[in-house]
Formats: C-alpha cells, structure tokens, sequence
C-alpha cells in the first residue's frame, strides 16, 4: 500500500473526504490525487498529512509518522 492509499483508507475509517483533507493541509485536490496514484508528498505534506491523521485517531504523532513512512519504503 502506498501513502496515498493510506492516507485515503485513513480518511475514509473517519467518514472524511480527500476534499476535507485537502482542505486541512492546505493543499490542491490535484495533489492527492496524484499521491493516490502513487507519488510521494513532499516533507511538508507528509507531516501535515500525519498530524491530521494522528488527531483523527487519537494516536501518537510518532506511531503516525512511523506507519506513513512504511508506505514510503523508511523504516523509522
């Protein structure tokens, strides 16, 4: 599974859209879009991305970060 795949399995577990997420970090549709297709996010949005994540589900930022890199190919 890659990050956008992730992310977008995230979102939907919490009935939220690409749209809302889009909208949270700051970032175009066309943008996730692309990372669902496969590309990586830059640093910025990576961390953006998990911060949002890890307040949905009321985890740790790190356990976040380190599951989002996985898809990413890093072992944190």
């Amino acid at each position: 599974m890659h990050f956008g795949e992730w992310m977008r399995h995230r979102l939907t577990k919490h009935g939220k859209s690409m749209a809302w997420m889009s909208h949270e970090i700051g970032a175009s549709q066309s943008l996730l879009t692309r990372w669902r297709k496969g590309s990586h996010p830059r640093t910025e949005y990576f961390i953006k991305v998990c911060i949002v994540i890890s307040k949905l589900e009321h985890k740790p930022l790190g356990i976040i970060v380190a599951e989002a890199a996985k898809t990413l190919g890093i072992n944190v």
